[in-house]
């Protein structure tokens, strides 16, 4: 029994040496349709890679179609990755977002039609229709590694850009929605004990083992 309370306490403390891992959450909406283009998506960036996960919560049959983050000024270069459900990466050149003045995407990743990611034709594969997007309740993982030095997490999550086609009771519209305006760090937390009540529990345990030993003994 003595061995189990030891092994208890460790694993207690030692868990406490290991936090969960946390993600950032961003809520985003349609800049000129509001609520009828919305998504949400988590990004974790850890040294020099990203990942992250985009879910289209749009009503309707509005579909993302595309994806981008703009990081600083001008175009940066040098980032690689991948993405599922038909999205592809790319680090090309996009340009600026029409509706974000100043705004210009370093990466992305959307489905197949042509031109570029944010604009009205849509995403990067040439020939293709809506039907290809991320439809309500999907959603697209994605990675990227690169020049992420000197941004936080919450930085990168608050440059991200999504592109929406076939919005609307109608699918009469288009839109695209950033960048994040509801970016909490903390809303993806796993809830890891304060270190003094770490040490409270710790020390009630071997308060127990003490109290069982003396019992043996007597």
């Amino acid at each position: 029994m003595r061995t189990v309370f030891l092994a208890l306490c460790l694993s207690v403390f030692v868990g406490a040496a290991h936090p969960a891992s946390a993600a950032t959450l961003v809520n985003f909406e349609g800049n000129a349709t509001v609520n009828l283009a919305t998504g949400s998506a988590t990004i974790t960036l850890s040294g020099n890679t990203l990942t992250g996960t985009l879910t289209n919560t749009s009503p309707y049959d509005a579909r993302v179609m595309g994806f981008g983050f703009d990081l600083g000024a001008g175009n940066i270069d040098g980032y690689t990755g991948s993405a599922n459900a038909g999205f592809f990466f790319s680090d090309d050149d996009f340009g600026n977002v029409p509706q974000f003045s100043g705004t210009e995407i370093d990466f992305g990743a959307g489905v197949n039609c042509g031109g570029t990611i944010l604009n009205n034709d849509c995403t990067l594969n040439g020939g293709g229709s809506p039907d290809n997007g991320l439809d309500f309740g999907q959603v697209v993982t994605f990675t990227a590694t690169g020049p992420f030095a000197g941004l936080t997490e919450a930085q990168v999550a608050a440059g991200l850009f999504v592109r929406f086609q076939r919005v609307g009771e109608n699918g009469q519209s288009s839109d695209v929605a950033g960048p994040g305006l509801e970016v909490d760090p903390n809303l993806n937390q796993t809830a890891v004990p304060e270190p003094a009540s770490m040490i409270l529990l710790g020390t009630g345990l071997l308060a127990a083992l003490r109290a069982r030993k003396k019992g043996s003994a007597a």
